[in-house]
């Protein structure tokens, strides 16, 4: 595979792999609406945001911009912090949620 083949394949496939992953965001976040309620629905209330925010910067090229960065770190930051709280959550979210704080001090001072 030539180079240029290479790089317009490797954003195509990009594009595709975010907008699949948001598509089965919105759905499943659908499902536990109807099903669960909203209480229910948060967690993936949290990562479609996430998930939007990802195929807006990858659609722009402008992911490593810092505006989308701090966007999306926001939300990973609001989804680690409520399954911590509310889910009883472990290190882990613990872990995202230190790691997000940072992101967004670093990322916030650009802009």
């Amino acid at each position: 595979m030539s180079d240029s083949a290479q790089s317009s394949l490797i954003p195509t496939l990009a594009r595709v792999a975010s907008v699949a992953l948001a598509a089965a965001l919105v759905l499943s976040t659908g499902f536990l609406l109807s099903e669960g309620g909203l209480a229910a629905a948060v967690p993936g209330l949290l990562a479609t945001v996430m998930a939007l925010v990802l195929v807006y910067g990858v659609f722009t090229d402008q992911l490593f911009e810092p505006r989308v960065q701090v966007a999306f770190f926001v939300g990973v930051g609001a989804w680690a912090g409520y399954n911590y709280l509310a889910l009883d959550g472990g290190a882990i979210d613990l872990l995202l949620l230190g790691l997000a704080t940072l992101v967004v001090a670093q990322q916030a001072r650009k802009l």
